[in-house]
């Protein structure tokens, strides 16, 4: 079974470098809900369906394999 890990962000900074080059950096964009009928707050939207794998799972697939 594999070894749960508590998320710092001590180890976050230590992860980034060695998944740097294997992760694409996705734009962050903000959209106004009043424009889709909702209540006028903003949200903001990371984009992470423009990774490789087509979701965030890249970043922890990698983390864990590099480990």
């Amino acid at each position: 079974m594999l070894e749960k890990k508590t998320i710092t962000r001590e180890r976050i900074a230590a992860v980034e470098p060695r998944i740097r080059p294997y992760i694409r950096h996705t734009p962050v964009i903000r959209v106004d809900m009043a424009d889709f009928g909702r209540p006028a707050f903003p949200v903001d939207l990371k984009l992470e369906s423009l990774q490789h794998s087509g979701s965030f799972k890249a970043r922890g697939a990698f983390t864990n394999l590099l480990e």
